[in-house]
């Protein structure tokens, strides 16, 4: 076999080098800020979300043929026949048509307090068992650590002011839900010392994530400057997550909704305070 050619075309590719300033040309065009775009970013786009996209319309084709279903599972509670319907289809549309790392994050805080409220339900209903306990706090690990993701992709955008608005919110249900499962434990008829430790437990997984959520806010906003909550705000927040939980427990009771409102704001007031004071003495 003539192998002459092949040996000729080796000999003269090998002498095809590029000089130091093709090279460095060639890098600068690829890593540089003047990098010329790919005409096929917008191909890549759409197909980055091809998949949400097509979830979220079977989904939602599901919800238009069942619309009487998916309506009647809205306010279905652990261990019910509708409440797979509930978190796994209702909520579920939910977050895929949330599109914002803003969006998606109000949705897991949202989905977080119907867990909390379903618990106050049951409790009411003195149902809260060990089950709905695995069930409530199962779906609660689960919104956290999407919730994680949320906060991660804004502070990559670098949202500090909106993480800092979906952790202040998530911390203020938190202990506004948590006032009144304690309330709940300890002033309902329907209350038991079984359930109670449930309910124990839950509040327990409450503080668990709270912490972690809070460690978050506070690694996003390091090296940058913290400003003062307004009393107002956060009152605001506490108190129209109030009306929420009330107008489904009745055992809430309008003195029980002023003393929990009245000790968050004390705390609230006790936290500012030792934060003015740890910023002059580091003056």
């Amino acid at each position: 076999m003539n192998t002459k050619w092949l040996k000729k075309f080796i000999r003269k590719a090998s002498e095809v080098k590029l000089t130091a300033h093709d090279k460095r040309t060639m890098l600068l065009r690829i890593l540089g800020p003047k990098s010329i775009p790919s005409p096929y970013s917008f191909f890549l786009t759409v197909m980055e979300y091809r998949r949400r996209i097509v979830v979220a319309g079977v989904l939602l084709a599901f919800l238009l043929t069942s619309g009487g279903t998916s309506y009647a599972a809205t306010n279905a509670l652990p261990g019910e026949p509708l409440y797979s319907i509930k978190v796994n289809v209702n909520e579920n549309i939910q977050s895929l048509v949330a599109v914002t790392p803003d969006a998606k994050a109000k949705v897991e805080v949202k989905h977080t307090q119907t867990r909390l409220a379903e618990a106050e339900e049951l409790s009411k209903k003195g149902r809260f068992d060990a089950e709905a306990q695995s069930i409530i706090e199962t779906k609660i690990d689960e919104h956290t650590e999407a919730l994680k993701l949320n906060i991660a992709e804004l502070a990559s955008e670098n949202a500090t002011d909106t993480v800092k608005k979906v952790i202040s919110d998530l911390t203020t249900s938190f202990e506004v839900h948590e006032a009144i499962l304690t309330e709940l434990a300890s002033g309902t008829t329907t209350s038991s010392d079984i359930q109670d430790s449930h309910i124990d437990a839950l509040i327990s997984k409450v503080n668990e994530v709270k912490s972690a959520i809070d460690i978050i806010g506070k690694n996003v906003a390091a090296g940058t400057s913290t400003a003062t909550s307004t009393p107002i705000n956060t009152l605001s927040a506490a108190t129209s997550t109030l009306a929420i939980v009330s107008s489904s427990t009745p055992e809430v009771t309008a003195s029980t909704t002023s003393d929990i409102i009245d000790r968050w704001t004390s705390s609230s007031s006790v936290s500012q305070e030792t934060s003015r004071k740890g910023s002059s003495s580091r003056r």
